[in-house]
């Protein structure tokens, strides 16, 4: 008969600190799990963390409530980024979408990575300077 494990979940790794990276972290987190982040960085402010997300219902904002991170997130989403209009030099409107439900806000990379390090996770398994 093979002996159990001593341990219920294996070791994890995770590859990267982004926004990926450490919500998968956080939601293996709310099982019982402790995976060990991995990430190139000396530091989360090395650099700048690129552009803007939206944070769809069906997706981004329902990962974001299971992690249990929607309050802090809400905090930073920006709400007017919906909206696209082209216009000509002199006014005239080519392109005019408007969202009328306003249910895909926008969040900088920079905040929800901020976020998800401060929220209920223990950053001490989070690795920097890992170079192949």
């Amino acid at each position: 008969m093979a002996s159990q494990p001593t341990n219920q979940f294996p070791r994890i790794a995770i590859i990267g600190a982004g926004p990926s990276g450490l919500l998968l972290a956080l939601l293996l987190s709310h099982h019982d799990s402790t995976p060990t982040v991995y990430e190139r960085d000396p530091s989360h402010t090395t650099r700048t963390q690129g552009g803007t997300l939206d944070l769809h219902p069906s997706t981004g904002q329902r990962a974001l409530k299971a992690a249990g991170v929607w309050p802090a997130i809400s905090a930073c989403l920006r709400r007017e980024g919906e909206d696209f209009v082209c216009v000509d030099k002199s006014g005239v409107r080519f392109i005019d979408e408007r969202s009328a439900d306003h249910d895909r806000p926008e969040l900088d990379r920079g905040d929800l990575r901020r976020v998800l390090r401060t929220c209920g996770r223990d950053t001490r398994n989070i690795r920097s300077r890992c170079r192949r």
